[in-house]
């Protein structure tokens, strides 16, 4: 036997898990696992045994063959194994523990079972032979105790009495010199920390080797307390609702009110042996009724009569929050193009996720700051504060950097180094950022406009020679020559490329590098970015410089090689640069610029090369002269002489041009004379553009047009243009015409191939409004394309859409061209179309052959509907059939219940009319995803979809209830399971409680195979609650899980309660779904569920269920069901 062991046998406070009695108990232990090419080695990690609610005298475990690859030769897992047994079996049980026998010798002597594959992994596994035995010590709360005590609780909610049979060996788990036991060693402490909630890397290392005994005196065998302790109010209470020893003792209760670590005030009381329970002690303690305190300790210790020790029973504490600072970060749902090629390479499939979330452009965010409660009444903390700040400023700690592995070692490494630079950015937004590197390239400005915020100054220094020739250099000049991804424009194109490696006059790295700047300029919109060179001989590190907009040094980080090839043929390692070494830091740097501006004379000295300011006001001065001068153009004589019939006019332009229509009066000083340029020549709608080279004419035309108030065509102004007309406009947008005017970029590009691509029902799911996506996310075409597109679009739109459906399907050359056309098609489409209904238009988008333009032209007919519109407009769309008219009848029909539509009946009709019999249960999947409201729930705000749709379909046999019920049912299981992986957990009675009094009121017309069905869902969802707070110390494994589990089987024993009383052939099973989630539901105390649970769900769990008959919908469900 162990020695020492005999003590911790007589110790009372251990009774509940190793005294003489049934009471039940949990082993768990986790066995490292570390795999070799030979063999795999078993080693004991950590055990603990805690109070249990239940006995099995089976060993159990999941995952038995879960490994992570070390390396080519090792893999390594953690295997966490459960024994659920009374004390006393688990009193021989570790006696037999200590002396070396094996889990196979342990089952075999003590009868605990062991299925076949655990017995094969586990069954030779020992914990050892050399055991040292730790007394019982009263371990105190972990939360407010962090700070002051190394030895914790393994939880937050209570103090607990701890012992532990210690492996003396423990100190040589893992041996620091050796690469692989350090990962290892942070392996095993992650799994640690995912079954426990316990860090075994810093605070609970000390736990690692040590098989602990753990009684929570203030806790009841489910892990609720026995005890209700409040503060807030004019008074404070102590209620304890049972015993917290293992026999009557005289408890003493000690409560001390602290001020920012200083201690206000104490005060005590006691409670007799005698005493039953519950029992309240009342407390009145001033610094808690004026809230001057910033936190308070409760302890409890209990006196026996034969012995003067006394023993602790409650050690807890508790901040009061003072302050709460909220943020709130809506992002814009806008696919815009970005590179991913240096990010992405050699990114595992599995981890493309990330990349995605790398390149996620803060600007395209909103972000709002907010703050909650500001304490007056203890000011000195404030101050205390504020000191304390400033003196750590001023002697502030040493920090710790970051290693990023080399690629071949860490294929995500380049991911990491994205996430911290965007940590490192977000922490600092508004402030003065300098980037010094002396190689920066393009992959550097990317990462600097993708991370970066537009409250900041960044600033890159580089040097002014190219990088030195070398073999990797020359690759990379050859990628650069490749074509830039299908439809990208965030990077150079291949002729651009060209260009850049052909230009001598520059070194070609500074070429890249500024061209980039450009590029991100004319398209996302660039940051506050400056680029300076330097004579490259002054410069050799590589850092980031962060400073206040006063110019006071924050932070700043030493880099070990250029951003551009980092990860690539060595590893970067980053480290932060002292604070008080950063100022000496900031002068060296400032100087070297100082100087290199203004004293060096040397032609390679200073420069800035581009300034993002300077840049953006270039464009916009571009921008606005572009088209002030519609003269210049070649065939701008031509154009007027057909324009008013002056021969003489032909073949001018420039200043002749000008002075021929200032002598007409044809232009005067505000530009081109309003009345003689009011509209197109009538002429036009007639006989065309009779002029040879139509495509040049037509250009120039686009200028006139533009910069006039002809340029202003409206709706009925004229006929129909001839088809020659047409074919010629047609002709002059094809995106493959050589001689065609390239569109200039403005502001972001919309990502429209992504829209193209998306099929019908995608589209419609996706909860977006077309038209806030096709009005931010314009891009320019040239002026004569706009006016071709938008003439055919009023007078010849099926045309238009013929070639556009055309054009869609069939990528050219010039991708670029066809991009920006196709999303000026749609974009003019839906702009006109929101202010001027006109039925050819919207039927043209409706027939097209393209999912974008049908679903452009659907969000048209539903504000048309809206506004008293014709249903019928929907059945004349050739190309608008089946499944597409299915479904769009449906979206039209959840979009018409948002807004209280009175066109929702006929739209209600129509799809009864137009449904096939027997629908099956997966189409019916995707009818119902149409009705699901914008956060993707089917109940909505009030539930309508069974009352005013389904049951009608029911009725005429085109689903059947089976087919509801079970849907109603994976709803709400889903809701479950999302909340248990951590979304939010939402119940409203009209909503959620409506909805799931729904499935109750169907279930007793269900077949008794789809009852049977349901039983086994819910009985499911409840396993996975159960499982989560069963286990011991669920709360600090994961909180926000516990709790969200908890509501969850709330939820579920009121369904079960309702369900229940149907008599039905799974009536027994629905009981004892129930009682077995009020034993979940009575292990949290009345205070918990007031404190932590949903009041609204609380309400409707403790509601009759009996009400719900009486309900109208049950006569609607009986006459449906009745007429199948």
């Amino acid at each position: 036997m162990i020695q020492g062991y005999e003590n911790l046998l007589t110790d009372k406070r251990l009774d509940s898990i190793i005294g003489d009695n049934e009471s039940a108990c949990t082993l768990q232990i986790w066995i490292l696992r570390i795999k070799t090419k030979t063999n795999i080695d078993n080693q004991f990690l950590y055990g603990r045994v805690t109070s249990g609610t239940f006995k099995s005298d089976k060993w159990a475990a999941a995952n038995l063959d879960e490994f992570s690859p070390i390396n080519d030769d090792v893999s390594v897992g953690v295997l966490p194994v459960n024994l659920y047994t009374s004390a006393s079996n688990m009193r021989a049980l570790l006696a037999d523990i200590g002396n070396g026998m094996t889990l196979g010798g342990l089952s075999s002597k003590h009868e605990l079972k062991m299925d076949a594959r655990l017995h094969k992994r586990i069954s030779s596994f020992s914990f050892g032979l050399d055991f040292i035995v730790r007394p019982v010590m009263h371990l105190p709360g972990r939360d407010y105790f962090r700070s002051f005590v190394k030895r914790l609780s393994p939880t937050s909610l209570a103090s607990v009495n701890s012992a532990a049979i210690s492996s003396s060996r423990k100190s040589s788990l893992f041996d620091i010199r050796d690469k692989n036991s350090r990962l290892i060693a942070k392996l095993a402490c992650e799994a640690l920390k995912s079954d426990t909630g316990m860090d075994f890397s810093t605070l609970d290392t000390w736990r690692l080797g040590d098989l602990e005994l753990i009684v929570a005196p203030s806790l009841t065998r489910n892990e609720s307390k026995k005890y209700v302790f409040q503060t807030k109010g004019d008074i404070t209470t102590f209620t304890l609702s049972e015993r917290l020893t293992y026999t009557p003792c005289r408890l003493v209760i000690t409560i001390r009110a602290w001020s920012d670590n200083c201690l206000l005030s104490t005060h005590s009381s006691t409670i007799k042996k005698e005493c039953e329970y519950p029992h309240t002690e009342i407390f009145y303690i001033s610094e808690f009724k004026h809230r001057i305190a910033t936190a308070y300790t409760l302890e409890v210790h209990a006196e026996t009569e034969d012995s003067s020790e006394i023993y602790p029973c409650i050690n807890i504490g508790g901040h009061y929050f003072r302050q709460m600072n909220l943020t709130m970060n809506v992002v814009e749902n806008l696919r815009v193009k970005i590179n991913t090629d240096w990010l992405s390479k050699q990114v595992p499939i599995q981890e493309l996720g990330r990349v995605s979330q790398a390149t996620q452009i803060n600007r395209s965010s909103a972000k709002s700051h907010s703050k909650i409660g500001d304490s007056n009444t203890d000011l000195w903390v404030d101050i205390n504060h504020s000191a304390e700040n400033t003196i750590s400023g001023c002697i502030p700690k040493k920090s710790q950097g970051r290693f990023f592995p080399k690629l071949s070692d860490r294929v995500v490494s380049r991911l990491d180094l994205a996430e911290w630079l965007r940590k490192i950015f977000d922490l600092f937004p508004n402030t003065q950022i300098a980037w010094i590197d002396p190689f920066m390239e393009d992959v550097g400005i990317d990462l600097l406009n993708t991370l970066g915020s537009n409250a900041g100054d960044y600033l890159v220094i580089t040097g002014n020679l190219p990088k030195p020739p070398r073999p990797a250099f020359a690759k990379r000049a050859k990628n650069l020559l490749r074509p830039a991804n299908k439809g990208s424009e965030a990077f150079l194109s291949q002729s651009k490329r060209k260009k850049i490696l052909q230009d001598k006059t520059r070194p070609t790295r500074l070429k890249v590098m500024i061209q980039q700047c450009k590029l991100w300029s004319d398209n996302f919109g660039s940051i506050r970015l400056r680029v300076l060179s330097l004579p490259s001989e002054k410069l050799h590190d590589r850092m980031i410089l962060i400073r206040s907009q006063t110019g006071e040094p924050i932070a700043g980080f030493h880099l070990s090689n250029s951003i551009q090839r980092a990860n690539e043929n060595h590893p970067l390692l980053i480290t932060p640069i002292p604070l008080d070494v950063l100022p000496d830091t900031f002068n060296y740097l400032d100087n070297i610029i100082q100087s290199s501006l203004h004293v060096d004379t040397s032609p390679d000295k200073a420069t800035i090369l581009y300034d993002s300011t300077t840049q953006q006001s270039k464009q916009v001065k571009t921008a606005e002269l572009r088209y002030l001068t519609p003269y210049d153009s070649l065939r701008s004589g031509d154009v007027m002489a057909w324009w008013f019939d002056l021969p003489e006019l032909a073949g001018l332009h420039g200043d002749n041009l000008q002075d021929k229509l200032i002598a007409r009066e044809l232009l005067n000083d505000e530009g081109l004379d309003k009345k003689h340029f009011s509209s197109l020549p009538s002429k036009f709608w007639t006989d065309g553009l009779p002029l040879e080279d139509f495509d040049s004419a037509w250009n120039s035309i686009g200028y006139f047009l533009a910069n006039s108030q002809a340029g202003q065509i409206y709706e009925n102004e004229q006929p129909p243009i001839p088809q020659k007309i047409s074919e010629q406009l047609i002709a002059y947008l094809e995106p493959g015409r050589s001689d065609a005017t390239p569109p200039p970029h403005r502001g972001r590009a919309i990502e429209i191939e992504h829209y193209l691509a998306e099929n019908f029902f995608s589209l419609l799911t996706s909860r977006q409004d077309p038209s806030r996506l096709f009005f931010d996310s314009l891009p320019e075409v040239a002026w004569g394309d706009f006016y071709a597109i938008k003439i055919l679009w009023l007078r010849n739109p099926s045309e238009l859409i013929k070639w556009f459906d055309r054009i869609a399907k069939h990528p050219e050359k010039n991708d670029t061209r066809r991009l920006a056309l196709l999303t000026c098609v749609l974009r003019w489409a839906q702009f006109t179309l929101q202010f001027h209904h006109n039925e050819e238009q919207l039927l043209s988008l409706l027939g097209s052959k393209i999912c974008a333009a049908n679903w452009i032209g659907l969000s048209i007919l539903d504000s048309h509907l809206r506004k008293g519109g014709d249903i019928n407009i929907i059945e004349r769309p050739h190309n608008l059939y089946g499944d597409k008219k299915t479904f769009s009848l449906y979206w039209l029909l959840n979009e018409g219940n948002h807004y209280s539509s009175e066109f929702q009946e006929l739209i209600i009709e129509k799809i009864t009319e137009s449904s096939p019999d027997n629908i099956t249960s997966d189409f019916f999947s995707k009818l119902l995803d149409l009705l699901r409201d914008n956060c993707g729930d089917l109940h909505h705000s009030t539930t309508w979809i069974l009352e005013s749709l389904l049951l009608e379909m029911i009725q005429k046999n085109k689903i059947s209830i089976q087919q509801v019920a079970l849907a109603w049912t994976n709803e709400l299981v889903r809701n479950w399971n999302n909340a248990l992986e951590g979304q939010h957990l939402s119940f409203r009675v009209p909503a959620e409680g409506a909805f799931s009094d729904e499935l109750v009121l169907m279930f007793e017309y269900l077949d008794s195979s789809t009852q049977k069905k349901i039983s086994e869902y819910l009985r499911k969802a409840f396993d996975a609650c159960a499982r989560v707070v069963r286990q011991p110390f669920g709360q600090e494994i994961n909180c926000s899980k516990y709790l969200k589990a908890h509501q969850t089987n709330l939820w579920i024993y009121a369904l079960s309660e309702r369900l229940a009383l149907i008599d039905s052939d799974s009536k027994h099973l629905f009981e004892a779904l129930s009682n077995d989630s009020k034993v979940i539901i009575d292990r949290r105390s009345k205070h918990d569920w007031e404190l932590f649970g949903n009041e609204t769900l609380v309400r409707y769990a403790m509601t009759d269920p009996a009400q719900l008959h009486r309900s109208p919908l049950k006569y609607k469900l009986s006459l449906a069901c009745a007429a199948q």
